[in-house]
């Protein structure tokens, strides 16, 4: 099978969105498949490794050389998009062919784009719902829910859908409202959930791991650690505020990972608040990821309120493959939640929350036992419904039953 990915985060894009996407593509080649991808130049933080073009272990490369521009100025973030997406559509009708395209909801124009080249080119297409729009854009405050922009956007996203052969969503929570936007569509919706890699990721004793040894300051810690995408919908501010209750607290460490938007609002903070018991790092590089998320006591996956059921935090896939316990911030109907719930591997707190937070961390933070048993839990769910196997294993039906739909 020809597959043809199109997609702005690719290899050597360090987000959770590039290492996921790359990861998938190599599954894919990997059960037998051809796959090109079309991809954008990486962020700023990635600017430094040499691009692939060509060929990255079997996966085809065409990487479209735009100029990097700043993702956190939204004029020029749309521009950038639109830029993309004209490229990617004359490329695709004038040179690509497949037996399948398969896009994804970011950027956001993009599907719109794909489905108007899918009907082209008589060429089936898998939508997957990484990000809701423009939902998203209204719950940012970017755009309010009754203007016209909004109404034509939210038509134009119901249409792309519709006109997918299959729609992807990543849980239960976007799967409802997905299928709200498609009443009485009879495009098939499947879940299939983000992943991480048993091998690459797994428990690892505190005593030998290397993270500690550019890190002596936090070895002795009791760390609370959010890592990941620092953006727009993370709850930051439940996170600082029980950080600031802590504080007096020398044993309890919080340590934020990650690059965006929010970057650098959480360092002018945490200066403001003189909360010297918490450190931000930048992104780690891949092959030094499992050393990071098992400097971690507990892990942290937050939402801002009213983005449940827009996107799931693909971040939450990794902290359970290294076996940590879960302290999800957001609403309980979220798909971390209902998961971290139903198998007990954490605790589900909502928004704002913050002495809840702090005395559930407080307790943790004397109970090592405990925090063993449902880091025991946390890994033997993710060895039993979220190793990279299943997923690759679930996109390959995916991608096949839509091929087989159009002939």
């Amino acid at each position: 099978m020809k597959i043809l990915l199109i997609t702005d985060h690719f290899y050597p894009d360090l987000s959770s969105g590039g290492r996921l996407l790359t990861d998938l593509a190599l599954g894919l080649v990997e059960a037998g498949n051809q796959v090109q991808v079309i991809t954008a130049s990486p962020d700023v933080n990635t600017a430094k490794i040499q691009l692939p073009n060509g060929e990255f272990f079997g996966v085809k490369i065409d990487n479209i050389r735009l100029k990097n521009l700043s993702k956190y100025n939204l004029k020029v973030r749309v521009i950038y998009e639109i830029l993309f997406c004209l490229t990617v559509f004359f490329r695709v009708l004038f040179y690509s062919s497949a037996d399948v395209i398969f896009t994804l909801s970011s950027p956001p124009f993009l599907p719109y784009f794909v489905a108007f080249l899918s009907r082209l080119k008589r060429i089936p297409y898998v939508y997957v719902v990484m990000d809701v729009y423009p939902d998203i854009a209204i719950n940012l405050g970017l755009l309010k829910p009754n203007s016209k922009i909004v109404k034509l956007w939210d038509w134009i996203s119901i249409l792309a859908l519709r006109n997918a052969t299959r729609v992807v969503v990543l849980g239960r929570c976007m799967y409802n409202v997905i299928h709200k936007k498609m009443a009485g569509s009879a495009v098939p919706i499947d879940i299939i959930h983000n992943w991480s890699n048993a091998e690459k990721i797994q428990p690892l004793p505190r005593a030998i791991n290397p993270f500690f040894i550019n890190n002596p300051h936090l070895k002795e810690k009791f760390i609370v650690q959010y890592s990941g995408n620092l953006g727009r919908f993370q709850d930051f501010e439940t996170i600082l505020g029980s950080a600031e209750k802590l504080k007096t607290n020398s044993y309890i460490h919080f340590l934020i990972i990650g690059e965006g938007f929010q970057r650098e609002w959480l360092l002018n903070e945490v200066e403001r608040r003189s909360l010297n018991n918490v450190t931000l790092l930048s992104f780690q590089p891949q092959e030094e990821l499992v050393y990071s998320l098992n400097a971690a006591n507990v892990a942290l996956v937050t939402l801002k309120r009213g983005a449940e059921g827009l996107g799931v935090p693909s971040k939450f896939y990794p902290i359970l493959a290294a076996g940590k316990p879960v302290l999800a911030i957001m609403a309980e109907w979220a798909e971390v939640a209902l998961t971290v719930k139903e198998f007990a591997i954490g605790i589900v707190l909502e928004q704002d929350n913050i002495d809840s937070l702090a005395g559930a961390i407080n307790k943790w933070s004397s109970d090592p036992e405990e925090l063993d048993k449902i880091g025991k839990r946390s890994r033997d769910l993710f060895l039993q419904r979220f190793d990279r196997s299943y997923a690759i294993e679930a996109y390959q039906k995916c991608l096949h039953l839509a091929v087989s739909l159009e002939e």
